[in-house]
Order: C-alpha cells, then structure tokens, then sequence
C-alpha cells in the first residue's frame, strides 16, 4: 500500500507541473514570475533534502 501512496503523490506532482506548465503558456506575461517560483520552490527542495 506504500507504493500505491507515493504512486498517488508522484502523480499529483506531476499534474501540478502540467498544470502551472499549461498556465504559463496561456499567460506569458506571468511567465517570469512562474520561472521564479519554481527555481524558489527547486532550491527550498534542496535544502530540505
């Protein structure tokens, strides 16, 4: 059952990027604070790991 679950979270991760991927297309003027907060978001996980 612990795999299902990190099956389960890598899976949402995955559609959490394809989403903001799909947002920045359809809004190029954010594309540059997008690009910030996913090196910021890179960095933080990092740290943490």
């Amino acid at each position: 059952m612990d795999n299902i679950r990190e099956f389960s979270l890598s899976t949402e991760f995955i559609y959490l990027f394809i989403y903001l991927f799909i947002y920045s297309l359809t809004n190029l003027e954010s594309y540059g604070s997008l690009y910030v907060c996913v090196r910021a978001s890179i960095y933080s996980h990092d740290f943490m790991g």
